[in-house]
């Protein structure tokens, strides 16, 4: 009897120490978390905040064919990426294509996501 109520206590102790390790955050994970449209403000947010993450989106939205001409109307009138980064994030369409963009990325994703905290 002694036995079965210390095997018992032992498992209980396992499971409660395995509950409190931290597992690694699978790339399926930050995309869901992505998803949503508070994760979409936080991306936007991020990408006002990070210059390296607004090069990077900046430089995909004046490759890609649906969005190179109105990047780059835009690119002429603003005097800096994060003035640029304003004019594309006013612009629904292009900051569709941003946050797809980044959000189809997990390097960037959880770039963006260690920018605003989470």
């Amino acid at each position: 009897m002694k036995k079965v109520v210390l095997l018992t206590i032992g498992l209980a102790f396992s499971a409660i120490s395995m509950s409190a390790q931290s597992f690694p955050v699978k790339t399926s994970d930050l995309k869901a978390a992505a998803s949503s449209d508070s994760q979409t403000e936080k991306i936007k947010e991020a990408l006002m905040k990070d210059e390296d993450l607004q090069s990077k989106t900046i430089d995909y939205l004046k490759k890609d064919p649906e969005t190179a001409k109105s990047v780059m109307d835009l690119a002429s009138n603003s005097s800096s990426n994060s003035d640029l980064m304003k004019s594309i994030l006013g612009d629904k369409s292009l900051t569709s294509h941003a946050i797809d963009y980044i959000t189809k990325n997990p390097k960037l994703l959880k770039q963006a996501l260690k920018v605003v905290g989470l």
